[in-house]
């Protein structure tokens, strides 16, 4: 599992202040507003979908190693969590467990693994 915050702030201090209490997160895209590479990718591109934050979306993709290279699939959107009420981190933790069961794909955490840096945790 991989988390990227993505900042619609115009400059990149200012983001970077607004993901702060937000994360971990494994990257993120800050500056240049609905014109990062974030936007471009998750909201107008790539996956498109209601221009509004908050907003977390949930996304699966095959990834493959051949050799030297790297093979991305396309972004397969499992769910889209849109303003404050959705967003809130427990909501979004219960329906990522629901999506990810119904994928099955199993949760690090029942199989006792031990969570790598910059994973999310539930907080309470």
């Amino acid at each position: 599992m991989v988390t990227l915050g993505v900042s619609l702030d115009v400059r990149i201090e200012e983001g970077l202040r607004s993901l702060s209490g937000l994360g971990p997160f494994n990257e993120i895209a800050v500056g240049n507003s609905w014109m990062n590479r974030g936007a471009q990718t998750f909201i107008w591109e790539t996956v498109p979908g209601q221009p509004a934050v908050p907003q977390v979306l949930v996304l699966s993709r095959s990834i493959a190693l051949d050799g030297a290279a790297i093979a991305f699939g396309p972004y397969e959107l499992l769910g889209r969590f849109i303003g404050a009420a959705e967003v809130d981190r427990a909501a979004v933790l219960h329906w990522v467990s629901v999506i990810q069961e119904s994928q099955g794909i199993p949760d690090p955490r029942a199989l006792g693994k031990s969570e790598s840096p910059g994973q999310p945790t539930p907080r309470e």
